[in-house]
């Protein structure tokens, strides 16, 4: 112990949760692919400290929705959120939603009609394992259906040693098409982002994202970008960052949590004052970005 720094201190330290007071604003319900329910999520984000919570499900606010209800004195303030599969430049694209009216119609019904097309998507990821002679239990009406839901199921059937597995040995299956199933055109989802009082976020932008290609979303109206997250490199989170900047784009990050496992609440995070684009309300406390390392890959969806 140093010299001269009281006990109590340094006990005080030592029992300080791990992100106390930041904001984590990408994280998952079981109303999309996650694996804690919304309770849950908040008792964990709780015990890591953390003072705002964004819950994203995919095409769902339910989640969110539920989570605020649930919400009392030691939880994190939540921020409604959805994270939306969009279509663009040939592939599906992610947006981060915040601030959203809930009850917004236009936003509703863009968030049914890609929930159709997860449903149609997933359909034909079962028929072609059927055609391998793989039968797979079906999704509950009320789960939106992804990925993750799909390369459980293989793995509880012992067909796979967990999700990364799965999607290395059934690839040609996920990747099956559907008719009318790929994500919702970009220019429309920021729209009804917009129209809705929220602001659109790139989430997890991939490498090849480009700064002219940046800059034409910011032209449909995108506000900004999630540049700290689990994947990403300090370099490529360097990289994001000074484009962010340039374009006049917020920052966002998380955890991009689903459940157990690295990834857990808070584990990337920001401070809350750099939330304050999006979260009016937000105090201003003096922090670090980033977060420890959580390093486990969750797979697209």
């Amino acid at each position: 112990m140093p010299r001269g720094q009281p006990f109590t201190a340094m006990c005080a330290a030592l029992s300080r949760p791990p992100f106390a007071g930041m904001a984590d604003l990408h994280a998952h319900t079981t109303a999309s692919d996650g694996t804690w329910a919304p309770a849950r999520l908040l008792a964990e984000a709780r015990k890591a400290g953390l003072a705002y919570l964004a819950i994203t499900d995919h095409d769902t606010l339910a989640g969110s929705i539920e989570a605020r209800r649930l919400a009392g004195a030691g939880d994190p303030s939540i921020l409604i959120g959805v994270e939306i599969t969009a279509f663009h430049r040939g592939r599906d694209t992610h947006l981060l939603a915040y601030g959203v009216d809930p009850g917004h119609p236009g936003l509703g019904g863009l968030l049914e009609e890609m929930r159709a097309r997860r449903r149609r998507r997933h359909g034909a990821r079962l028929e072609a394992l059927m055609r391998r002679g793989i039968r797979v239990p079906e999704l509950s009406d009320a789960v939106v259906p992804g990925r993750r839901h799909l390369a459980q199921a293989l793995a509880d059937l012992n067909l796979a040693n967990g999700l990364q597995d799965a999607f290395r040995r059934f690839r040609a299956e996920f990747m099956a098409e559907a008719r009318d199933a790929e994500g919702i055109d970009i220019a429309t989802a920021i729209n009804a982002v917009i129209a809705s009082g929220g602001k659109a976020v790139l989430a997890h932008p991939p490498q090849g994202t480009n700064l002219d290609g940046l800059r034409s979303l910011k032209e449909m109206g995108l506000a900004g970008l999630e540049v700290y997250y689990p994947d990403f490199s300090k370099s490529w989170t360097s990289t994001l960052k000074a484009w962010a900047r340039a374009l006049g784009l917020g920052l966002t990050g998380g955890s991009d949590c689903h459940g157990p496992g690295p990834r857990g609440p808070g584990c990337r995070h920001i401070e809350p004052s750099q939330a304050a684009w999006i979260w009016p309300d937000i105090p201003n406390p003096d922090s670090t970005p980033g977060g420890k390392p959580c390093l486990a890959l969750s797979g697209a969806n």
